[in-house]
């Protein structure tokens, strides 16, 4: 059957119940299938285009006979299997991403359920990985091919999305894209490469995000390393800098910029980028994230001042301005007794958790941040799902004018703001 003839049915939408009351940081474990998310697709790639993807494509329903090698997922035995439209003309190089039951039950915002359309199909965070895998198929002691490592993985308990991206960073191909999975299905691995893919395997599936076992996360289009010193930045973060280059025109031909608790770079190094003629200065009170920072801006050549210390003290011990334009931060907000927490525990907790409430350093950053504003600068803050009215009130008791919040790709305020007159 030629390419793009359309055939079958539509898959029939399924809504999941939301039971999850508070996700965690940063992308919950952004599996980026990350999560702050894993994804080395396009710079703006998000967990909602992808859905939208999956539920308006045509798809095929076939035996369980006739499935493709790689058409793998949780549907049981004598059950028709769902497999996507053909890439390409041969149908041995389908690739069908089955959603399976195990599948993540998280948005990539750090702290929003997934809306109900989402539970189901969101490739980007996992924060519970399967307690119980089904056992995986036997592989003969030599190396499999590239079908049959996928299969493999993906029946131990990852999810698809992870699968690929692992197999792509264990054979050396990280740069070539999912694609190259379908182009090379019967690649035999080398010894070292399956060694190397197991070894991934088993990292993932124990927490460990995609991000820190590729060693590095795409974010705004710069490649950013990360590890576990840092947070894995998520894309809900994106807002935040997108809002902050909107403001930028407005502030004058130099503007002071401060990014308060920078982790690794992501937001200084995403505004410098795309705002050349900002002076951009991050901080961080861990020297140990200070370190992957400085490593990302010399990286990508980006001329960021960096300072350690705890929010504003550390502008006051370095040649730093004594006022910025914008003010930025993407703090810690999630309550202590967030169970959601346990399913980050690869991730830094100091830059995760924040008092009872999770707004201890919010209230911290709006109180102080007055000192350090020009008249007419701005403070923009990331918060959680469900944190918008508690910021935004925060921000009106303490004087800032045109109070406002900004909504992810979810259409949830992940973002909130005020400016100091």
């Amino acid at each position: 059957m030629p390419v793009g003839m359309i055939v079958g049915r539509r898959l029939p939408q399924r809504h999941a119940t939301n039971n999850h009351s508070q996700p965690s940081k940063r992308p919950p474990d952004v599996s980026h299938a990350s999560s702050r998310n894993c994804h080395p697709g396009p710079a703006r790639y998000n967990c909602i285009n992808h859905v939208n993807r999956l539920q308006h494509r045509f798809h095929y329903h076939l035996p369980v006979s006739n499935r493709p090698l790689l058409a793998v997922g949780s549907a049981q035995p004598n059950r028709t299997s769902t497999i996507c439209a053909p890439y390409t003309s041969a149908a041995s190089k389908l690739f069908a991403l089955h959603l399976p039951d195990t599948l993540p039950r998280m948005c990539c915002a750090k702290t929003a359920p997934c809306p109900p359309a989402l539970t189901r199909a969101c490739p980007i965070i996992d924060t519970h990985m399967p307690t119980s895998p089904p056992p995986a198929p036997a592989l003969s002691p030599c190396p499999p091919t590239i079908a049959q490592a996928l299969q493999h993985g993906i029946a131990q308990g990852l999810a698809p999305l992870d699968a690929q991206l692992l197999l792509l960073h264990a054979v050396g191909h990280d740069d070539a894209g999912r694609a190259w999975l379908i182009a090379h299905d019967d690649y035999t691995l080398h010894a070292a490469e399956w060694e190397c893919w197991q070894r991934l395997a088993q990292r993932r599936l124990q927490g460990e995000p995609v991000a820190y076992l590729r060693g590095w996360r795409e974010f705004f289009g710069l490649r950013l390393g990360v590890d576990s010193r840092v947070l894995d930045p998520r894309p809900d973060t994106e807002t935040l800098v997108e809002w902050a280059l909107a403001l930028l025109p407005d502030l004058g031909p130099q503007p002071n910029v401060a990014d308060l608790g920078t982790g690794s770079g992501a937001i200084a190094c995403a505004v410098a980028q795309h705002a050349p003629h900002a002076h951009i200065w991050a901080s961080d009170a861990s020297a140990a994230a200070l370190q992957v920072a400085r490593h990302n801006a010399r990286q990508l050549q980006l001329p960021v001042q960096f300072a350690h210390g705890n929010w504003f003290d550390a502008f006051s011990r370095h040649d730093a301005p004594s006022r910025f334009d914008l003010l930025l931060s993407n703090p810690p907000y999630i309550r202590s007794s967030d169970p959601h927490l346990q399913a980050l525990r690869h991730e830094p907790l100091h830059a995760l958790a924040s008092g009872a409430d999770g707004l201890d350093d919010i209230r911290t950053l709006i109180e102080q941040a007055p000192q350090w504003l020009r008249p007419g600068g701005w403070l923009l803050l990331e918060h959680g799902h469900d944190q918008a009215q508690a910021v935004q009130q925060l921000l009106q008791a303490r004087g800032f004018a045109h109070v406002q919040g900004r909504k992810d790709l979810a259409g949830i305020v992940r973002c909130s703001g005020g400016q100091w007159l």
